[in-house]
């Protein structure tokens, strides 16, 4: 439902009326309803469509504000998600592993997914036993707390695996 209508855009000629505290003040002929909200200073907006519409008298655009005053701070509450990667090769050493390690660290730390995978060139056979020891050594050394997203995905030269921050 896009715009409520409000005041002299509501069609019927009975509407059901609440009032500013939300108790129940009955059936109100739309002329009567206009008259009472014009002496409280607020509008009449339709709530409800049915045989008998329900009407609530309100600050139309005190209202519209707080929603979109509202809507705005569940934008800012909620948090991006993004899915970062991280490559290694099967000839990567210790140190730079460690270095990559911390970067997943921070990147868990701050709420992101993180895509760890393992390039094989070509030419390199290893037993799959292997490989998955590699990626799961790698995974140990990540110091925040995490989870694993499912099991190592097998992509042509690729193996990966995806890691996602523990809930607390």
């Amino acid at each position: 439902m896009g715009e409520k209508l409000k005041n002299k855009e509501i069609k019927a000629n009975k509407i059901m009326l609440v009032d500013l505290d939300g108790k129940k003040i009955g059936e109100k002929n739309i002329q009567e309803a206009l008259v009472l909200a014009e002496e409280k200073g607020v509008d009449i907006v339709q709530m409800d469509n049915g045989d008998i519409p329900v009407c609530k008298l309100m600050s139309y655009v005190k209202d519209k504000y707080l929603k979109n005053k509202k809507q705005k701070q569940m934008k800012k509450t909620v948090k991006q998600q993004k899915l970062k990667e991280v490559r290694f090769n099967l000839d990567t050493a210790l140190h730079d592993i460690a270095i990559k390690a911390n970067h997943i660290t921070k990147f868990i730390e701050e709420g992101h997914k993180v895509k760890i995978s393992m390039k094989l060139t070509s030419r390199m056979t290893f037993p799959e036993s292997y490989i998955e020891s590699k990626i799961y050594e790698i995974s140990g050394m990540i110091k925040s707390p995490y989870k694993i997203d499912g099991n190592i995905n097998k992509n042509n030269n690729f193996w990966s695996i995806q890691v996602v921050p523990a809930k607390k």
